[in-house]
């Protein structure tokens, strides 16, 4: 490496030759899915196949007529691909604000490039916070870097010039120029945003519940389908055209075949919805995450707090003038924190005193060092620097930490294997970081919301706890945890509201013991100190104005950095999840009587009483267009663990009402003559009438959007039995078959209240309990 290389580094004219003999950073994973993932998504899907092979079945049969289901099918393969593709552009424009970018320097000059631009023999320019995107060695300067992402050690590795940087590690203090050792799938890069962007796998109890449901009807469509074939074709001897008719009307009624494209609709519009409130959600499923949590960590600094320290005052412990050498330690060390920021705008004029030795800082030391020929001074949190010499200061400290304020010891000491010994205080300086104006609003609203709030923090718990006070916080108690096991941390988890002196390994503890505790946990944060513990949380939240490691690794990203968008993100998760608890029963009481139905009709006498285009009809206008709309509606209450549990509970006493109807119609064939064609259109009108019935109760409590949703949707099912009834295979009916029809109209009403009493009595003695944890159905 020549002398001009390391202080210029390459010429753009071998960032070009670089370039085009591809020594470039390429394999660079993308944040979103691609377009011909998107698409494949949503065409190959296991309904579909199911309903594309039944819609082979009636072309082979010549029935064109009942293939008007598959109008809906398609329908729902494009608006799921527009909208993902909304979303898509959306997280990909919003991704670009919050990409990952590296400093290099240049032809002498710094500039800031894309990961994907690095060029091998770039010389990269590294400090606190970065993420080191291409294998590199240093040339100058010193770093301590966290290889926690790849090797799971949290502990902090000091590297001087000579050693080598892997990608996808995080500088945590210190600053250097390293070369770029490795690029594309020569190194680590293919795996940096798989390790930083790539979230462990997102919890989904809305997923979990439709996937179980996919399962099941997956497993029984098949072989009814063939037991109702041969039962009409064999059974009945019904030529082939009627016996597949039937069969696939049978099958049509159990595919539940909007209900994942809902739940992708719904959350996509979430996440477009939330990009105008300035949060970029990296992972759809996270929008719920955050909607169930019930426990919210944060740090101060940041997110409580504006972020911007002041130093305020500086108290002097003995007749020394510490201005220059407090000049000197800021400006030796290159450390970027917002202290350090605070020191360095206080003294912006620095003594030319040589530096012979430093320590930068880093949150698990929590204090910073240099060495110079006029003498070695450091600066830190007292407990650190002074251990128990400096309890001495405590009558001092406290007052002004229970203010509110952060005071930090500076101090003359020795060096010694990389650690301060021997540290004699010289000055107190005094700290402050103004509280958000908006704090107190948004904790009001987690404690209304029944959210418990847990502030962490690498300050002293006293200051952290005065803070938490001022923005409204009820703040119980408050514990230091530095010197603390393991075993001690665990067990002040969940008595304790704000814990102080906290180390990253430390707060990924906690984040850990109340997941083990059985509860959802967001963690917000914007330091490199912070991305243990966003890798550990249920959904992690980064500030855009933080650290790069925090933002990559993070779920959600608050492109405004203000943590009173919070509540806005957590009522889109509500408002998704809750409506897809209305929206799936609606689409389950079909699958239940389908199945029901197909149950019952292989072991009686009579003919399968539906066609294909009856089912169209009543799923679009008691299904699939009232789901849509109700799905979209704001809603703000509280998510419970019991969607599957809600979801079946409100869809079976419609779905045995329809069958129960069905079966009467069926059996009242006998004391009153009727046709094939009569019995059919009794079936479909009953079946349709308990459907507005469920979607009544599903609309209650009214308003006027919903009364205009349903008087739309029985007033158009009413004019298509009156005047294109033909169109959907319903026949005229004979007067004397009216007053059967209004009955059965008024017994399947009566069966629907009786059954949805006793599934709410249900509901009520399950709230609360998981659908796996009463039939043992999830894992």
């Amino acid at each position: 490496m020549t002398e001009r290389y390391l202080q210029n580094g390459l010429t753009p004219e071998e960032v070009e030759s670089r370039a085009a003999a591809g020594k470039i950073n390429t394999a660079v994973a993308h944040t979103s899915r691609t377009v011909g993932q998107i698409i494949r998504s949503h065409v190959f899907t296991l309904f579909n196949l199911l309903n594309f092979v039944l819609a082979g079945l009636i072309v082979a049969v010549g029935s064109w007529r009942n293939l008007l289901f598959m109008g809906v099918v398609l329908s729902n393969i494009v608006i799921g691909i527009i909208q993902e593709l909304r979303a898509k552009a959306t997280i990909d424009r919003l991704t670009l604000l919050t990409a990952p970018r590296v400093r290099v320097l240049r032809g002498g000059r710094e500039t800031g490039i894309g990961v994907e631009e690095i060029v091998q023999d770039d010389l990269m320019l590294l400090e606190n916070g970065d993420q080191i995107a291409s294998d590199a060695v240093v040339t100058d300067g010193e770093i301590e870097v966290n290889e926690a992402l790849l090797t799971g050690e949290a502990d902090p590795i000091l590297k001087r010039p000579g050693d080598e940087l892997r990608s996808g590690s995080f500088v945590v203090s210190g600053h250097c120029r390293a070369r770029v050792i490795h690029v594309g799938g020569e190194n680590y890069v293919a795996r940096l945003t798989a390790k930083a962007k790539e979230m462990k796998k997102v919890r989904s109890a809305l997923m979990d519940a439709i996937n179980w449901i996919i399962r099941f009807v997956g497993y029984i469509i098949l072989p009814l389908g063939i037991l109702m074939f041969c039962k009409q074709f064999f059974g009945l001897g019904e030529n082939i055209t009627n016996a597949v008719v039937s069969t696939v009307s049978s099958a049509v009624g159990m595919i539940p075949e909007g209900l994942v494209l809902l739940t992708s609709v719904s959350l996509a519009v979430g996440v477009i919805k939330l990009a105008s409130r300035k949060t970029l959600v990296q992972e759809m499923y996270s929008i719920e995450s955050l909607a169930r949590v019930d426990v919210l960590c944060l740090d101060k600094t940041g997110t409580i707090t504006e972020g911007h320290m002041k130093l305020d005052e500086i108290v002097s412990l003995t007749d020394e003038d510490v201005c220059p050498a407090l000049s000197a330690l800021s400006a030796a060390l290159d450390d970027h924190n917002p202290t350090a920021n605070a020191v360095r705008e206080a003294f912006p004029v620095s003594p030319d005193w040589h530096v012979l030795e430093k320590i930068p800082f880093s949150s698990a030391r929590k204090y910073s060092a240099a060495r110079f020929e006029e003498g070695c001074y450091a600066l830190g949190a007292a407990e650190f620097l002074l251990a128990d010499r400096g309890k001495s200061l405590d009558s001092r400290i406290q007052p002004t930490t229970e203010a509110g304020r952060r005071v930090l010891v500076f101090c003359r000491a020795e060096l010694s294997g990389g650690a301060v010994v021997n540290a004699v205080p010289l000055a107190l300086l005094e700290f402050t970081d103004p509280v958000r104006k908006d704090a107190a609003q948004t904790f009001r609203y987690f404690h209304e919301q029944g959210v418990s709030i847990r502030v962490i923090s690498g300050d002293s718990a006293g200051t952290v706890a005065a803070v938490a006070r001022e923005a409204g916080l009820d703040v119980e108690n408050a514990a230091n945890l530095d010197g603390l096991t393991d075993e001690e941390v665990v067990a002040l988890a969940e008595r304790t509201t704000v814990f102080g002196r906290v180390s990253p390994s430390q707060k990924r503890i906690l984040v850990e013991t109340l997941q083990s505790s059985g509860h959802t946990v967001a963690m917000t944060g914007d330091g490199v100190n912070d991305v243990l513990a966003l890798k550990a949380a249920d959904c992690s939240i980064a500030m855009a104005e933080g650290s790069a490691a925090s933002r990559q690794v993070s779920q959600l990203v608050l492109l405004d950095s203000r943590f009173a968008s919070l509540p806005g993100v957590v009522a889109e998760g509500r408002r998704v999840v809750n409506n897809m608890r209305r929206a799936a029963s609606l689409y389950l009481v079909k699958t239940i009587y389908s199945a029901l139905l197909t149950l019952c009709f292989l072991f009686m006498g009579t003919a399968w009483p539906f066609r294909p285009i009856q089912m169209t009809l009543i799923g679009a206008l008691t299904v699939g267009l009232p789901s849509f709309f109700l799905a979209l509606e704001p809603n703000g209450e509280r998510v419970r663990s019991d969607f599957l549990l809600y979801v079946l509970t409100h869809a079976v006493p419609g779905a045995l009402s329809i069958v129960l109807g069905v079966l009467g119609m069926t059996a009242l064939r006998g004391a009153c003559p009727m046709t094939g064609g009569q019995l059919s259109t009794l079936c479909a009108l009953i079946t349709g009438f308990v459907g507005f019935v469920v979607l009544f109760r599903v609309c209650v409590p009214f308003n006027w959007k919903r009364i205009l949703l349903f008087t739309t949707c029985f007033g158009l099912f009413i004019l298509i039995v009156l005047f294109m009834g033909h169109f959907f295979m319903l026949t005229p009916l004979p007067p004397e078959l009216l007053p059967a029809l209004l009955i059965g109209c008024a017994a399947v009403t009566l069966l629907t209240c009786g059954f949805s009493r006793l599934s709410g009595w249900l509901y009520r003695k399950w709230k609360g309990r998981s659908f796996g944890k009463i039939f043992r159905v999830e894992k």
